[in-house]
């Protein structure tokens, strides 16, 4: 007796298209089937089958963009002196040089999704992510006539296997900037441009897996910034920087850096999640040491 798929078994996406015709599936339904009977789909975020990412856990990704800057050491500087007073911010204070926007908070589903996506080739995965990130994108106003949307370096094997989510993330940042054009690409015409001018030296990522977590872990974080270098300058004199994750600040600190020393000034960046601050972990850790525990 021939193989039956159970109904629990079919794709999803090949029952809503069979709902169309009377009666069964379609042809191209057919074929997605048997696809995902020999290349079985979970969700990233909570395992859920026959899906790259449910829709509950694509809401984790919907945002309102919430300001996290404060969470990175590496991007607070000492307020100086002569700044003046501003609100809050006094002398003395710790303050970023550009505000950096989160759409989520890097938890345990979060983590996983994005871990996954990091780490495997997924188009679907990548559909839904860049979908849920251009449409956010739409709320960004940019009051600049021109900027560079430049996405945080990735390593060359990450953009030889089609994972430079970074660049992914720049993409749907600037369609959704210039109003939702598409995934394809980023108009020229419109007032965010697409720039990957980033890269990251070897020798300052061997440095940084070297070290050892918890007490050397800012410092392990600083030497993958120190790494980063501008391959061109821009057209503009103004960019946005797009990365995964916010852990420490460094890599944004590290791109930035490498933008100034072209004459190129960050004026915000974007990050789909942002980690807890990592001095609270330290923090944490101190104390427990402290206690004998």
């Amino acid at each position: 007796m021939p193989f039956l798929p159970s109904p629990r078994l079919w794709s999803k996406r090949a029952r809503r298209r069979g709902a169309a015709h009377s009666g069964g599936m379609s042809d191209g339904g057919f074929w997605e089937t048997i696809g995902d009977l020999a290349f079985p789909r979970w969700c990233a975020g909570c395992g859920e089958w026959d899906e790259d990412l449910c829709p509950e856990c694509v809401a984790r990704f919907s945002g309102p963009w919430r300001r996290v800057d404060e969470r990175a050491p590496y991007l607070n500087l000492v307020r100086p002196e002569s700044g003046g007073s501003h609100g809050l911010l006094r002398p003395g204070d710790a303050v970023s040089p550009f505000p950096v926007f989160a759409l989520a908070d890097y938890d345990d589903v979060v983590r996983k999704v994005i871990v996954s996506w990091k780490n495997t080739v997924n188009q679907g995965l990548t559909e839904e992510l860049v979908r849920a990130v251009r449409r956010r994108a739409r709320d960004i106003e940019v009051r600049e006539e021109y900027v560079s949307i430049v996405p945080a370096p990735s390593r060359f094997r990450r953009r030889h296997d089609g994972r430079f989510v970074a660049g992914h993330l720049g993409r749907a940042i600037g369609a959704g900037i210039n109003g939702g054009q598409g995934s394809a690409g980023i108009s020229p015409e419109g007032a965010a441009v697409y720039r990957d001018v980033l890269t990251t030296s070897g020798s300052a990522l061997s440095s940084l897996l070297r070290l050892r977590p918890t007490s050397q872990y800012l410092g392990g974080r600083g030497a993958k910034g120190r790494g980063i270098r501008a391959r061109s300058g821009l057209p503009g004199d103004r960019a946005i920087l797009v990365d995964d994750v916010l852990t420490s600040g460094a890599t944004l600190a590290g791109s930035a850096r490498a933008l100034g020393e072209r004459g190129v000034e960050v004026i915000a960046a974007f990050v789909v999640a942002a980690a807890h601050d990592p001095r609270e972990s330290d923090t944490r850790e101190a104390g427990r040491k402290v206690n004998g525990r």
